[in-house]
């Protein structure tokens, strides 16, 4: 990973994103090493899980078996993944405590960031599902007033 390109993803992309989604509030947590250390994860990720599986004693790929929709489940297995992988990292004293606020906002930022390339690329439909997943159990909250989430 090239850390410039990131670094210039984060400021032209990510943030002003974020600037226009999120409770004000919220930004304060938004920050690159939230989105470097997250993308670190989600790429380490990606090798973790079983690529040649059995069926009915049939030797095949998660892959063929998945047919379409294998790409977009990879990136949301990563993302969460990645995720799980941050807490540990915060758990086991790697990380700081109060990474787990830049963690989590800066995550659901790198969503809409995501998503912009729409629901059928891997990523943003990836990040939708994990996004109305999350939702759908209360993790995000949406001001009609404000027109921000929290």
């Amino acid at each position: 990973m090239i850390k410039n390109f990131h670094e210039a993803k984060y400021e032209k992309q990510l943030k002003p994103i974020a600037e226009k989604v999120l409770d004000l509030d919220q930004m304060k947590y938004v920050t690159f090493d939230g989105f470097f250390t997250h993308t670190l994860m989600h790429e380490m990720s990606h090798g973790i899980g079983p690529g040649y599986i059995k069926i009915d004693g049939k030797e095949t790929e998660v892959k063929k078996e998945l047919k379409e929709t294998y790409s977009k489940i990879e990136e949301c297995k990563a993302d969460i993944l990645g995720m799980f992988n941050n807490m540990l990292m915060i758990d086991k004293g790697v990380l700081p405590k109060e990474f787990e606020n830049e963690m989590w906002v800066t995550f659901l930022a790198g969503t809409f960031r995501s998503v912009r390339f729409g629901i059928n690329e891997a990523h943003g439909g990836g990040n939708a599902i994990i996004y109305n997943f999350l939702l759908e159990k209360g993790a995000y909250e949406y001001n009609a007033e404000t027109k921000e989430l929290k």
